[in-house]
């Protein structure tokens, strides 16, 4: 069971969140924007990059763990739209 305050004793599952794929979600849409949390490295240039070109971006991004995996097999990543997205 998981923790509560009660019992703080329970099991506690977690997931990785892979924060490139939320970036290039973030990206496109009718107001793309960049996530805070965003490394420098991941960001968008949203004055400059098509919103064509950042699609493409997102869709690459979601498709990529499918096709490549993750680095521990059995393991599972979260992909996650950002919490503002049009």
């Amino acid at each position: 069971t998981a923790p509560t305050a009660a019992d703080p004793t329970g099991t506690l599952a977690a997931t990785h969140y892979d924060s490139a794929t939320t970036a290039a979600l973030a990206g496109v849409g009718t107001t793309p924007s960049t996530p805070p949390l965003t490394p420098a490295n991941q960001r968008f240039d949203l004055g400059t990059d098509s919103r064509t070109a950042r699609l493409q971006d997102a869709l690459g991004a979601v498709n990529f763990h499918a096709l490549v995996g993750t680095d521990r097999p059995g393991r599972t990543v979260t992909v996650a739209p950002p919490q503002y997205w049009t």
